[in-house]
């Protein structure tokens, strides 16, 4: 899902079907978008969690970002430190370019200054997906870093902690195995003759 990130944050305004003003949006849009579709990545958080974060839900130094999780209860998740540097770059035009009043604290912001809709995030996904030419969703960034996690750590209860799930059988979902695993585990029993 790198190639999905690099695609946002470089990759879409050279597609040579942008008409100017679409590429006028997503030159003043770049390092937002790319701070959304990174931190889902990187930290597994869902649509509804990114869009209702503030500024003073991040922990810069522990790589931390503090989530209102389903079921009114608060959680601190951490995230990987790609987020951290495309989280930074936003964050140095914020202010100046989404010109935001004083006392507006919602951490991802519109043209208007006003806070960035779930709805809006959602759709901003959509239309990078399409124009990537894979089908992808913020629910399927969120599954990806899962399964990434899983296959990375193969600790169920990690998953399970980091992603909010009260159900273990929920995070189950991201212990799928592919094909070529199952082949290679096979081919390795071989080697027990």
């Amino acid at each position: 899902m790198e190639e999905f990130r690099r695609f946002v944050a470089y990759d879409y305004g050279r597609l040579p079907e942008l008409t100017k003003r679409h590429l006028s949006w997503y030159e003043d849009n770049r390092e937002r978008d790319t701070a959304i579709v990174s931190l889902i990545l990187g930290s597994g958080l869902r649509v509804n969690e990114v869009a209702t974060l503030t500024l003073t839900d991040i922990d810069w130094d522990s790589k931390r970002v503090l989530v209102d999780r389903k079921g009114e209860k608060m959680q601190s998740v951490p995230f990987s430190i790609r987020s951290k540097l495309d989280l930074e770059e936003y964050m140095r035009i914020r202010n100046s370019r989404y010109q935001p009043l004083a006392s507006e604290t919602a951490l991802f912001l519109t043209k208007g200054g006003k806070p960035m809709t779930k709805n809006a995030m959602q759709k901003m996904v959509n239309k990078y997906s399409h124009a990537y030419g894979k089908p992808l969703s913020v629910h399927k960034l969120r599954h990806t870093f899962g399964t990434q996690l899983y296959k990375t750590k193969k600790d169920l209860r990690l998953v399970q902690d980091i992603l909010g799930h009260s159900d273990p059988k929920t995070t189950t979902l991201y212990t799928h195995i592919g094909n070529d695993e199952q082949n290679n585990a096979v081919d390795e029993m071989d080697s027990f003759e």
